[in-house]
């Protein structure tokens, strides 16, 4: 379904839908991050050898599918109003890690398939062979972009079912962005306001840390590297980077917004909106309560089915 509401009323309808989880999203995405990222932290100042960060590599690469699809699974239950006090969808997508981790690998290799032959010309350019090869490696970039943006929905849709094999995700995801695949990058790059200003203060620490660069430097690569590797590390410079979480929040359940939007299960037209049958009294209405009166209604209904009433 095409995707026609502006960025903006996206935007607007996510903030009010997770009214009052907001703590609980930026805590899911925290964990995430932590989980990615902790143990090359910790690597770092424990000096570990190539061997341990290598390991690191590899476990970023086995963990980063499982928590992709917890994540997105807790922010699309989360707009639903089905994980309202819990994170209980997080974990519980989260034991589907051979299914996660199966379309990120399916994921990555289709995407650096498409971007073989940039690869190819940006090496033939860092070799001296001509500059144009950097012109033209950038510009075969381009299919892999296209196709990191057709398979954008694919863990929305495993997270809805996580049995569903990982080439069916890639396919129904492509399905969903046929003609919403510039809606869809507006949309990413509407954010990056907001993700400039979460980056700023921990830009500036960084900048202080890492001092001036000359061209004198320029030629010492591995020492430039090493003093921004170490700025990038300070404590005060991770804790400042924690901004940055709530921002990818944000778009987190922007995302999860518009997933609904083109798969048709949320509709917003001429006033009324309608979601799997829910019809809300307004637009407003809707949006700051429309799916917590069907979250209840639902659970009032199985209360009564269960005889607690």
């Amino acid at each position: 379904m095409k995707v026609t509401l502006s960025c903006s009323r996206i935007r607007k309808i996510a903030r009010q839908m997770f009214r009052g989880h907001w703590a609980g999203a930026f805590l899911a995405v925290f964990i995430c991050a932590v989980l990615v990222n902790g143990p090359a932290y910790i690597a770092y100042y424990l000096s570990a050898s190539k061997t341990v960060n290598s390991i690191i590599s590899v476990y970023s690469l086995l963990i980063n599918g499982p928590l992709i699809l917890a994540l997105t699974g807790y922010f699309l239950d989360v707009f639903r109003g089905s994980a309202e006090y819990s994170m209980g969808s997080f974990t519980s997508r989260a034991n589907y890690i051979i299914n996660g981790l199966m379309l990120y690998v399916v994921e990555m290799l289709l995407i650096v398939l498409r971007c073989m032959f940039s690869v190819f010309a940006l090496s033939l350019a860092v070799y001296g062979y001509s500059p144009v090869f950097y012109v033209l490696g950038t510009l075969l970039l381009i299919p892999g972009i296209l196709a990191a943006i057709q398979y954008s929905q694919a863990f929305f849709v495993l997270a809805e079912q996580p049995d569903t094999r990982p080439m069916e995700c890639i396919r129904r995801s492509r399905q969903l962005m046929n003609g919403n695949k510039g809606k869809f990058v507006l949309l990413q790059l509407s954010f990056v306001p907001w993700m400039v200003l979460a980056a700023l203060p921990s830009g500036i620490v960084r900048s202080q840390l890492v001092g001036t660069i000359s061209a004198n430097s320029l030629y010492d690569m591995e020492g430039l590297i090493s003093r921004l590797d170490a700025a990038s590390m300070n404590p005060a410079v991770v804790l400042l980077s924690l901004l940055t979480l709530l921002a990818e929040a944000y778009m987190l359940a922007s995302n999860a917004c518009f997933y609904d939007l083109a798969n048709g299960s949320l509709v917003v037209e001429h006033g009324d909106v309608t979601y799997e049958g829910y019809i809300a009294d307004s637009v407003d209405r809707y949006e700051i309560t429309g799916f917590e009166s069907k979250y209840k209604d639902q659970q009032e209904d199985r209360d009564e089915t269960q005889g607690l009433h």
